[in-house]
């Protein structure tokens, strides 16, 4: 009897201990699951940077194309790219992006979709502007990636998918021209270059008829004005706008440039948001539109551009490559004139600039409210030096 207690009280003493060294056991296993699992959020967390990062390395046509078709209205593909798909030989954030081996090359291609054109091989880099549907750009380097361009006169670069050699056949700008413009408007030149679209500020007749200063203002404008004339001369400037038009024209040419001219007589109604129209509707590359200036001050002289400002409502999108334009162009045309250099006005009341949907400047070549600039401005060969400053602008605009 005393030893089969003995023999239970030995069990029970036996149980104890062993359970206690579970629940020892189960002590000293506490702190390794612990850290376990400290070690597995890491991971989760380091998983996490990476899909971050992978989900920021778009390709081209995740990012450029899709604010392309944004802007049509259109549906833009999306792919969730998952957490498990990383991969831990994958490049991370503080790497080096890869180096792109181009093929040299020294010719014009055209975006397909409104693209934009970008400082460097990556969707993450500055948007320098942006290439409008058919709008041309000299390629130099080739890339199945990325194409390598000169943009307002700088390195850029482009998606290569999303741009072609192909130009839109010559008739369709021509034709488009023919459609939409009224008689003695829209004559199409066609020479295979960017295209240019020139428009001599006024005309014979003024249309005080009023228009929306943009696209969906309420202000209304003026539709034209037959403009002003010479101080001394008596020359109208409507006249001598499309003198130095056509001299423009001819000097474009001349250089390989296609032109669109707004109108070569004097003889139109066409309003100024129907000149822009008309260069938007052919797919222009830029609009030059060329006018004389006149100030109650007859001491002031020279030479200035225009263009709208960053916060235009009806396009500040074209602020930048409008700019650079109209930079360029006041730039070369008082170098190869003499005129004092008045640089750029930014203005947001002019209905010809708010209704562009291409890069545009207004030209003041010189005051003829100035009696010398006026005179000057009444000479032919002035007139040639004034076209060929221009050109030189256009020129440097396209990186030629």
């Amino acid at each position: 009897m005393k030893q089969g207690k003995k023999m239970m009280l030995t069990g029970i003493l036996l149980l104890a201990f062993l359970l206690g060294g579970c629940n020892a056991f189960s002590e000293i296993r506490g702190p390794e699951s612990d850290h376990t699992q400290e070690i597995q959020a890491d991971h989760t967390e380091e998983n996490g940077e990476h899909s971050d990062f992978e989900t920021s390395s778009e390709t081209p046509e995740e990012s450029d194309v899709t604010e392309a078709v944004e802007e049509t209205g259109a549906a833009a593909p999306t792919e969730e790219i998952p957490i498990e798909s990383c991969d831990e030989d994958m490049e991370t954030p503080g790497m080096m992006e890869p180096e792109y081996r181009y093929i040299e090359a020294n010719d014009m291609v055209y975006a397909w979709v409104r693209l934009n054109v970008r400082t460097s091989e990556s969707t993450q880099s500055d948007i320098l502007g942006v290439l409008e549907v058919g709008e041309a750009v000299n390629r130099t380097g080739i890339h199945e990636e990325w194409t390598r361009v000169v943009y307002q006169g700088q390195t850029a670069f482009v998606a290569t998918e999303y741009i072609s050699e192909i130009k839109p056949e010559p008739e369709t700008a021509e034709s488009t021209a023919a459609a939409v413009a009224s008689e003695g408007t829209g004559i199409y030149y066609d020479n295979g270059g960017y295209l240019v679209a020139i428009d001599p500020g006024h005309q014979g007749k003024g249309n005080s008829d009023k228009e929306p200063v943009g696209p969906g203002a309420s202000e209304m404008k003026a539709k034209v004005s037959s403009g002003t004339q010479g101080v001394v001369t008596g020359i109208p400037e409507h006249e001598m706008n499309l003198v130095i038009s056509l001299y423009l024209r001819d000097e474009l040419l001349a250089r390989g440039y296609s032109v669109l001219m707004i109108r070569e007589t004097a003889d139109v109604d066409i309003s100024n948001a129907e000149r822009a129209e008309l260069a938007n509707s052919c797919n222009s590359d830029i609009f030059v539109r060329i006018h004389g200036n006149s100030v109650s001050n007859q001491e002031i002289h020279g030479a200035l551009t225009m263009c709208m400002t960053q916060n235009n409502p009806y396009n500040g999108n074209l602020y930048m490559p409008s700019k650079t334009l109209s930079q360029l162009v006041v730039d070369y045309l008082c170098a190869a004139t003499g005129a004092v250099n008045k640089g750029i006005l930014e203005t947001d009341t002019m209905s010809g600039i708010n209704w562009c949907k291409i890069p545009v400047t207004i030209v003041e070549v010189g005051f003829m409210s100035n009696p010398k600039e006026d005179q000057a401005m009444a000479e032919d060969d002035y007139r040639r030096a004034m076209a060929k400053g221009i050109a030189d602008g256009i020129d440097a605009y396209f990186g030629r």
